[in-house]
């Protein structure tokens, strides 16, 4: 591969021809308009299309994006990027979408690809879900960020917050939502190419057209090539070069049928094969890690009814999954220490029930579903880990806005089905109060438990099967200042107490509910938006406390974390700079050091439907480590072109 990548540009014309465009669809750059309680912070992203009325169902404003209501409960979620944002920022996935996200930590996992920390919650304690679907891998627990384009990415909302019981199980940590592109909507055609001196290729294309009878689809392609050098040592001292053998294929599908606003149903399908080299520590301390194949496939449908005076939301979900790892003894590839062998699966369904008793107050229920098992085999086919978990959950609440005062509360049962455990309560209430227009004081309460992943309870050899869930109990105030338009600052001090923290115990020599843990910390953010013009600033300090392992129970937890941002637009394009600085942390006893990063951004539209973006990644060229021995990519940049045929 030369120093720039080839650039593919990949097409689906057939889908842009397929007919003409489906009524009451949303536009490029699907916008966020609200109602006042729900209209983003004041500088937050919002898409560039300002042409949707808000509607008005059983006398209330009802948040609307894309020409579908948002779901009214749980507002929490805060809308933090755009697929205008992704558009000219140039970013190729999830993982390096949220990176531009303060709160978020996003890190690189050690089997390979990335996962995002909130407030040091990590491991199925962090809830992903892509259209209301969660998607954390069923084995680890982890979702690796970097495995979803942004192809059809049209939203990304964010809680640091845990996710209510409406909403269904887990996510005591806090919840990403993702929200695609609808089929529904003006015929289009998008394609997208993306090039990196550090040897990386990136190709996209997405479409969507007009079926009929209120039918829409639209279907989407992406793949990735990598052929990054690692610089591995070897056990004789010598250093050998190894190609990270990035290879990654997505295809997406999605069939829609609306009714206006009263009826809608949504038929998802997307399947992903990829391969890769994580990148190995530069000690010969460690085996080297090859995924040699990684297939996955998800499916989706959903339906929504209106009737004004009740609305109905009912969805169903299957994923499979199956990764063959290798593990080498070096850079070589020749000695194969061991071996790994993944079938997963998960399903899923859900209802969600919302009636209005008055403009002001909501009564909500909701019921869920999930399952998810996994087979484990090494090299000679022998099982290392086997088992399924299965977990429902009943939910009712209430919301309540009027004169400045704001309700939000659900309550829930989670019962484990098979695991031996007792159902057990979770809830959580938010209370907004707004004395005066510049001023609200917000404060946020929760009770909810994570499930063992099934590596934690049925692998053969560090596995436990009776652990029990790990269970938290969250608190946080917060003063929102917002006392002109285009000016708003948030602090917020929060705690978070998890009883039965999940850790190794090398007595018993396997996995245990040894301690309980405290995390503690504060976020500010401040955001000032001028004509063209916007800056944001954001502090965060945390730290965490156990009886058993002291100050630093938690690995990749730096105490500070600082965020500056700059944007400008300029003409027909504009440009984005940030600086990000990490304070010491913790990677299985050794010292991380600090360091801050430079990061700039510029794009431009060319006419003819073209937007050109250059990105420079640690613009500086900052050495220091990711993880223990492993050392984060240098100075990198990227030309990334766009062309919106429609």
């Amino acid at each position: 591969m030369t120093r720039w990548a080839a650039v593919v540009v990949w097409a689906v014309p057939a889908i842009a021809a397929a007919g003409t465009p489906a009524a009451g669809g949303d536009s490029d750059g699907e916008s966020a308009v609200a109602s006042r309680s729900t209209a983003p912070a004041g500088g937050e992203p919002t898409s560039s299309d300002e042409s949707v009325p808000p509607i008005e169902l059983a006398e209330e404003v009802v948040e609307v994006w894309g020409e579908r209501p948002n779901k009214e409960f749980d507002r929490d979620t805060e809308l933090r990027l755009t697929g205008e944002d992704l558009d000219q920022l140039g970013v190729v996935d999830l993982a390096e979408a949220l990176e531009y996200v303060p709160e978020l930590r996003v890190r690189a996992l050690g089997r390979g690809g990335a996962q995002a920390d909130i407030r040091g919650a990590r491991k199925g304690a962090v809830k992903i879900l892509i259209d209301g679907i969660p998607v954390d891998e069923p084995y680890y627990g982890t979702f690796d960020l970097s495995s979803i384009p942004v192809t059809d990415i049209e939203q990304i909302r964010v809680a640091t917050s845990p996710s209510s019981p409406i909403d269904g199980a887990g996510g005591p940590g806090g919840v990403v939502e993702v929200h695609t592109r609808d089929a529904v909507g003006a015929r289009m055609l998008r394609a997208r190419g993306q090039g990196t001196m550090a040897t990386a290729a990136d190709a996209s294309a997405t479409a969507r057209a007009g079926l009929g009878r209120g039918w829409a689809v639209r279907g989407s392609v992406a793949g990735a090539l990598g052929a990054r050098d690692y610089a591995v040592a070897m056990p004789d001292g010598t250093r050998e070069q190894l190609d990270e053998r990035r290879r990654a294929l997505t295809a997406a599908l999605r069939f829609e049928w609306r009714r206006e606003l009263e009826r809608r149903v949504t038929v998802d399908l997307s399947a992903q094969r990829r391969s890769f080299v994580p990148p190995p520590g530069d000690d010969a301390s460690s085996d080297v890690l090859v995924v040699a194949g990684e297939t996955a496939a998800r499916a989706g449908a959903s339906g929504d009814i209106d009737t004004g005076s009740l609305r109905v939301h009912a969805r169903a979900y299957a994923h499979a999954l199956a990764r063959d790892s290798r593990y080498y003894a070096d850079a070589s590839l020749s000695d194969v220490r061991r071996g790994e062998h993944i079938d997963a699966n998960r399903a899923g369904a859900g209802l969600v029930v919302n009636r209005p008793q008055t403009p002001w107050l909501h009564l909500v229920g909701a019921a869920y579903l999930d399952t998810e098992g996994a087979r484990v085999e090494d090299l000679d086919g022998a099982v290392a880990g086997q088992g399924r978990s299965t977990v429902a959950q009943v939910a009712a609440g209430a919301q309540y806005e009027r004169g400045g005062v704001r309700v939000d509360g659900a309550a829930g049962i989670a019962t484990p089905i098979g695991l031996g455990h007792a159902p057990w309560p979770e809830a959580k209430l938010t209370l907004a109060w707004t004395p005066a227009r510049p001023l609200t004081l917000e404060w946020t309460g929760a009770r909810k438990g994570r499930v063992p992943t099934l590596r934690e309870r049925y692998r053969t050899d560090i596995g436990n099967a009776e652990l029990a869930p790990e269970m938290a109990t969250f608190t946080e105030l917060a003063v929102v200042l917002a006392p002109a338009d285009g000016l708003s600052a948030r602090v917020g001090g929060f705690v978070r107490a998890t009883d039965g923290m999940i850790r190794y115990d090398g007595d018993r020599m396997q996995l245990v509910n040894v301690d309980d843990l405290v995390v503690r910390g504060v976020d500010a953010r401040a955001t000032v938006t001028r004509g063209r013009w916007r800056a944001v600033a954001s502090w965060s300090f945390q730290d965490a406390y156990s009886p058993r392992f002291g100050s630093t129970p938690l690995d990749f937890l730096p105490q500070h974390r600082l965020w500056l941002e700059l944007g400008a637009a300029v003409g027909r394009g504009g440009v984005r700079a940030h600086v990000r600085y990490e304070d010491d942390q913790v990677d299985r006893g050794a010292t991380l050091a600090a360091h801050a990063e430079l990061g700039v951004a510029a794009y431009a539209r060319l006419g003819a439907g073209l937007l050109a973006t250059v990105r420079v990644d640690n613009a500086t060229d900052e050495r220091y480590e990711i993880r223990q021995a492993v050392a984060a990519p240098g100075r990198s940049i990227t030309l990334a072109v766009q062309w919106d045929a429609m």
